[in-house]
């Protein structure tokens, strides 16, 4: 038989459990509550109007940087003072250490590069220079 100590850890869990899918399904019942009164106003407007032409948006996660713009910034310092072009990763760290915030996971870390380089991308020929070459790596136009 199992010991007692691990019946209650395991329990305590369920618990917890069923407590977040409950939650979850409130949420669900609002959502849903909240979409058909939506619904309804925009047929009040555009009686021909159906709800399957619209595609959802996919909800994202909230950045790592506390602020809009944060981020990039940093990545602006760091590129101010590297020697060489850098990859998005090599940024991303670069840019974690800089702002004295703690290194995250693998994933985190690509998370993060990903966005840097997605805004890094938005800025070539405006200050930014991407190298040639595989991996993608940035500088600044001096």
């Amino acid at each position: 038989m199992a010991d007692p100590h691990i019946i209650s850890i395991l329990t305590k869990k369920h618990a917890k459990l069923q407590g977040e899918l409950r939650k979850s399904d409130q949420r669900s019942r609002a959502l849903i509550k909240d979409l058909y009164h939506i619904e309804h106003v925009i047929r009040m407007y555009r009686h021909e109007w159906e709800p399957k032409q619209v595609r959802p948006i996919r909800p994202r996660k909230p950045s790592q940087w506390r602020r809009a713009r944060v981020g990039i910034r940093h990545a602006f310092e760091v590129l101010k003072q590297a020697d060489r072009p850098l990859t998005s990763v090599e940024i991303a760290l670069r840019a974690l250490e800089h702002a004295g915030e703690p290194i995250p996971d693998k994933w985190g870390v690509w998370s993060i590069a990903n966005s840097m380089g997605t805004s890094l991308v938005r800025r070539v020929g405006k200050g930014v220079v991407m190298v040639e070459g595989r991996p993608r790596r940035w500088a600044l136009i001096v």
